[in-house]
């Protein structure tokens, strides 16, 4: 897995199509989160909920429990004895006794290594005949592992330490991980290759090695999008693609500043990307090399995803936030009505550092909850200095509706939700789970307030996504477009 940006021949025939299907994989390992083992079926990964997220589905019944580790549960019975044979019988003591331990560190870490283990102990280094289209020769050992990075960290050694007693259980020979450095290649090829297995309507329910799909590069500014039925992940095009060379998908949300982003990768994935958001020779706090700055990019850059909005009453242009001095002042007069907004641009200057910054301290858990009443003063302070379609404006926005949300003040939060949609809609793809998220809960709101014209004009456009992806034969796509006819049929009868 790697991150870089590609070039565009308008003259060359797209391979892929949007919507068309580029990879459909099982995975080579996979597991399901400790936090979400309640939820999810162990071996297939099939959740029993509902788009609200509470609500049990009548016609999927609860989950059923291993009753010797308690850890794993089950939709069925099929698919407990079939995980049984195939890879929880070794690990289920395992995962006993584990229940019964003090030790607070996560399980995600050594419910994936178990798995490893078991299948290089069967010598099953590639995906099985059938688990991947088209076929993949891509093997686990091929994957880079990132060892030399991986190996002086005291995280990774602090894990070693604490699973080596279990892992010594499943592998009594040590012919897969007998000593540090077996360990950390095991570890660095999932850390550096893994994917996050998502639920649409449960969030994150686990974590799965798919060996075909893992050869895709990373691009914030993505020509696909990788989601998941069960377990099985599918790679779809959202829009054409001339090679699969060429296929470039998000490894996290693209939904967070640069800092995020480029921080995010570098710890998990070992390079920085340099796709047109990140690679702008007009960021603000540009932090690149000169062969870096030098790229070109998308007129889209991040100094224009950080426009002010013009201070003219009569205009409200935006306009694009560059890193300039602060004498050259062509930089401050609106390229429309040619005001000049100096001042307003020294004020949102001073404020993107401080979003920035709150953005940077609550992606590395230095500060995990801002107040409610300064996220609020921070939106007044934004409103009318930085433009509607502001990225960081919309970021701002999202984490307010949390915060409301989460306090139990609906209106309120749905109102801050409705203004984020806009920068929403013009930064992030159409796919991508902060903009079908936003319109999920835009949908839930209205229908709760029995809104159904509203309801079904957000319907509608959640709809049409969810008809390329995930796609018409999907749970999500027959739910939605349920409620859909639902609200159609109100409509007609009021």
């Amino acid at each position: 897995m790697d991150g870089c940006e590609t070039k565009k021949d308008p003259c060359r025939p797209a391979a892929y199509r949007l919507g068309d299907v580029i990879y459909r994989s099982q995975p080579w390992v996979y597991s399901v989160l400790q936090d979400t083992a309640p939820l999810a079926c162990y071996r297939c990964l099939r959740t029993p909920f509902s788009s609200d997220r509470s609500v049990q589905l009548q016609n999927k019944p609860p989950l059923r429990r291993c009753a010797q580790c308690k850890f794993a549960h089950y939709c069925s019975q099929q698919c407990q004895k079939e995980d049984w044979t195939d890879r929880h019988q070794p690990e289920c003591k395992i995962l006993s006794k584990l229940a019964r331990s003090s030790d607070q560190l996560s399980l995600d870490v050594l419910l994936i290594l178990l798995k490893i283990i078991i299948r290089l102990k069967k010598e099953q280094i590639g995906d099985e005949i059938g688990a991947c289209s088209p076929p993949s020769a891509r093997t686990f050992n091929q994957l880079m592992s990132h060892e030399d990075e991986l190996k002086g960290s005291p995280g990774v050694v602090m894990l070693y330490k604490a699973w080596k007693p279990y892992i010594a259980v499943l592998d009594k020979e040590g012919t897969v991980c007998q000593d540090l450095a077996s360990f950390v290649g095991l570890y660095g090829r999932f850390h550096t290759n893994g994917f996050s297995i998502a639920d649409y309507f449960a969030g994150n329910i686990g974590k799965g090695l798919y060996l075909a799909p893992s050869i895709i590069d990373h691009s914030c500014d993505p020509n696909a999008v990788q989601f998941f039925v069960g377990k099985t992940m599918v790679v779809k095009a959202i829009r054409d693609i001339p090679s699969l060379e060429e296929v470039r998908i998000a490894y996290d949300s693209t939904f967070a500043v640069r800092q995020v982003r480029q921080a995010q990768l570098g710890r998990q994935y070992f390079f920085s990307c340099t796709c047109c958001f990140c690679a702008d020779p007009q960021l603000m706090f540009p932090s690149l090399t000169d062969k870096q700055q030098s790229t070109k990019c998308n007129p889209q850059n991040e100094a224009q995803r950080y426009a002010v909005q013009c201070g003219s009453k009569t205009c409200g242009e935006a306009i694009p936030l560059l890193l300039q001095a602060k004498t050259d002042k062509c930089n401050f007069f609106c390229p429309k009505c040619g005001q000049d907004n100096q001042k307003r641009m020294q004020e949102a200057r001073a404020l993107t550092v401080k979003l920035v910054n709150m953005q940077v301290k609550k992606a590395d858990n230095q500060e995990n909850r801002v107040e409610t009443l300064v996220l609020e003063k921070l939106a007044l302070e934004a409103r009318g200095l930085l433009h509607p379609t502001n990225f960081l404006y919309g970021l701002l926005l999202r984490d307010l509706h949390a915060a409301l949300s989460a306090e139990g003040k609906k209106d309120r939060a749905f109102a801050y939700l409705q203004m984020a949609l806009l920068p929403i809609s013009v930064h992030v793809h159409p796919f991508e789970s902060a903009s079908t998220e936003a319109l999920s809960e835009i949908i839930h709101y209205h229908m709760e307030k029995g809104q159904v014209n509203e309801a079904s004009e957000a319907l509608t456009k959640l709809v049409r996504r969810l008809k390329i992806v995930p796609g018409e034969d999907s749970e999500v796509f027959e739910e939605y477009h349920g409620l859909l006819m639902d609200c159609r049929k109100s409509i007609k009868n009021i």
